[in-house]
């Protein structure tokens, strides 16, 4: 074979599967992506999973419109009442003080007396300061004066068992005479101690 003929033969097979591709694209709309056809190329058009992808989003509009507006309802329905609870609470300091200036006393109401045992319920919490160097003895002996223990042996023996005696932070801790011995030790190594 001469290079003539193997040069028209290689053009030959070009020009064959040329053809060939453009016949299977532009006859039978075979595009080589699955999922797409030439019309809706060569069209436009959007695929069934684009338009219920469309769906969805406008579905998922609308109820966030809906959510915004009924968080908008609450917000304002809250804000009436609140609005009445300040008047109401005015009007009865105002009419306690119109009372009060005519001379009538009025007796403690239970719910004001049981705002006050709350209060000083609340107020249990104590600042306990940790002084720099203290040994945890010392700290143990102070926690049982001021209330906070029972025992100060048993919280020295808590201590001494866990080594936390290095891990004890010096400065103000906030306890509670209601705190057990292991919630008082996790507030003084600032939860290095932890207790279930």
């Amino acid at each position: 074979m001469s290079k003539q003929s193997l040069r028209s033969l290689g053009v030959g097979f070009l020009l064959a599967a040329i053809l060939t591709g453009a016949f299977a694209i532009f006859y039978q709309g075979q595009v080589p992506i699955s999922g797409i056809t030439l019309p809706s190329v060569l069209k436009g058009q959007n695929s069934k999973a684009n338009e219920s992808v469309a769906e969805e989003l406008s579905q998922v509009k609308e109820e966030k419109d809906q959510l915004n507006l009924n968080i908008a309802s609450i917000n304002l329905e809250n804000t009436g009442l609140t609005e009445k609870v300040n008047n109401q609470a005015e009007s009865l300091e105002y009419y306690k003080s119109l009372l009060e200036s005519n001379g009538i006393l009025l007796p403690k109401d239970d719910s004001e007396t049981a705002e006050d045992e709350s209060e000083s319920t609340v107020k249990g919490d104590q600042i306990f300061t940790v002084n720099q160097g203290e040994s945890a003895g010392e700290i143990a002996q102070r926690l049982e004066s001021e209330g906070f223990i029972s025992s100060a042996a048993e919280f020295e023996q808590l201590i001494s068992d866990w080594n936390l005696s290095g891990l004890i932070q010096a400065g103000d801790h906030e306890l509670s005479t209601s705190m057990t011995i292991h919630e008082i030790a996790s507030q003084l190594t600032n939860g290095a101690y932890y207790h279930q």
